[in-house]
């Protein structure tokens, strides 16, 4: 009996501890975040900028500055780079950027208990992804007709600090066209009004084997003049799960042309699933091509 008992003991301790590390393991897997922007931060599935569907033969490079305003009171600092290169014609665009090269952020107590993140995430500083473009300018404007453009972008997954939330460690891939129209007018004051309309698809890895599925659009009006560029949008990205997934931004930029140098400062602000503002200064230079 005694033998019997004992063989009972020893197989239900063996069986429990089988069953601790199944469950502990499950705990770990269910307090993971979901890989979508709402949990993440500012950097990590940014809405792709719109273009205002016009084409020339310039390189254009930018060196910008992000200072980011979290609405649970969390700071990111930003360092961008951006460059768009024309391939041996103005129909066929490559664009290059890092959004940001460098971050540095800065947590609240309120925001590390928003995103259940430790002390250790409290600040820090780390690299961006790296995003690639091409644009195709399908049709160029002309009298009765409209710019057109194809873009195909990809998203690496080269950021650093997933586990502070920074970056997703997946790549993602937007896919969308821009229509756009610009009306000229006979004004000392706005020589251009363009409009522009985008519309597309996004999607990036959530799981091993699964990933969202998202809409991409967006809504552009800008004024330009001799010496000026003035942008708003609206855009946003709506995914299928409706988890974090959705996130929109509203945003206006103004850029100063002085012969090839344009400063520019820009505002943008989030909603639904982008709780960040940001605030923007930089510098773009353009170079004509022959």
């Amino acid at each position: 009996m005694d033998r019997i008992y004992k063989q009972i003991k020893t197989a239900f301790a063996a069986s429990l501890l089988a069953v601790i590390p199944i469950i502990s393991a499950h705990a770990v897997v269910m307090a993971e975040p979901l890989v979508e922007p709402a949990f993440y931060g500012p950097n990590a599935l940014p809405v792709p900028d719109m273009i205002d569907g016009t084409a020339d033969k310039s390189i254009r490079i930018e060196a910008g500055y992000d200072y980011i305003a979290g609405h649970a009171g969390d700071i990111t600092h930003n360092i961008n780079l951006y460059a768009n290169i024309p391939l041996f014609t103005d129909r066929v665009h490559l664009r290059l950027f890092v959004p940001p090269v460098i971050e540095f952020w800065e947590h609240t107590n309120s925001s590390l208990s928003l995103y259940n993140l430790s002390e250790d995430s409290k600040k820090g500083n780390v690299g961006g992804d790296i995003y690639v473009a091409t644009d195709i300018h399908v049709l160029k404007e002309e009298c009765h007709k409209v710019n057109v453009v194809a873009t195909a972008m990809i998203k690496s997954a080269s950021g650093d600090g997933s586990e502070h939330l920074r970056y997703f460690d997946v790549p993602a891939y937007h896919f969308y066209g821009t229509v756009s129209k610009t009306l000229h007018l006979k004004s000392s004051i706005v020589s251009g009004i363009n409009f522009a309309g985008m519309i597309g698809f996004s999607c990036w890895q959530i799981e091993a084997h699964r990933q969202n599925d998202a809409i991409l659009y967006g809504l552009q009006v800008s004024a330009n003049g001799e010496h000026y560029n003035l942008s708003v949008n609206a855009r946003g990205i709506h995914g299928r799960l409706h988890q974090g997934d959705a996130p929109s931004v509203i945003k206006a930029r103004l850029d100063l042309k002085l012969g090839n140098w344009s400063p520019f400062v820009s505002y943008q602000h989030g909603l639904n699933d982008h709780p960040f503002n940001f605030y923007s200064i930089g510098l773009l230079y353009s170079m004509p091509l022959k």
